[in-house]
């Protein structure tokens, strides 16, 4: 089991004891650029309340490079791009537990990582989007892009400093 006791309920909650493993992953350059980038968007919002743990979907080949290197938007459009070319993440566990994300091994295990993003101010996204629009009347973007304004399930970023994979969580 994971650590912190909040981690464990999000977890026990979304595969309900069907998973095989968790994972803490500890890389310390990674975390390191998270927390500069979360500092920069607190002190430009001014305001706390910017970070959402969200679920992201991957092939077993992608662990170790995610593991050692963080999410990278350059590999997006492997899945999809509905919303913007960035990297995907979901608020519901199942939806990134789709084997379309989270590929099954040859052992039928399949992955999928419970990361710490950073969503700031967020606008709708849209297909072929590379980074997120201006908010209006500023020369700010917005900092992700969602599916749905009002009720956001699926969040886009398009910086790789922005999220930090906390958990590698292994199920079938």
């Amino acid at each position: 089991m994971a650590y912190d006791p909040e981690v464990n309920f999000i977890i026990e909650e979304a595969f309900k004891n069907n998973f095989s493993s968790i994972h803490r992953i500890q890389n310390k350059g990674l975390m390191m650029q998270y927390q500069a980038c979360k500092a920069a968007m607190v002190d430009r919002l001014g305001r706390s309340d910017i970070e959402e743990s969200l679920f992201h979907g991957t092939d077993e080949n992608t662990c170790d490079n995610i593991n050692n290197f963080g999410f990278n938007r350059s590999f997006c459009g492997k899945n999809a791009t509905y919303f913007g070319n960035g990297t995907y993440f979901a608020v519901e566990a199942d939806y990134s537990a789709q084997q379309k994300y989270a590929q099954p091994d040859a052992h039928g295990v399949q992955y999928m990582y419970l990361a710490k993003v950073l969503v700031g101010d967020y606008t709708k996204g849209s297909q072929g989007m590379k980074t997120p629009p201006n908010k209006p009347n500023s020369n700010q973007q917005y900092d992700s892009a969602v599916n749905d304004e009002s009720k956001p399930g699926i969040y886009v970023i398009f910086h790789d400093t922005k999220s930090y994979p906390e958990y590698l969580i292994k199920f079938q």
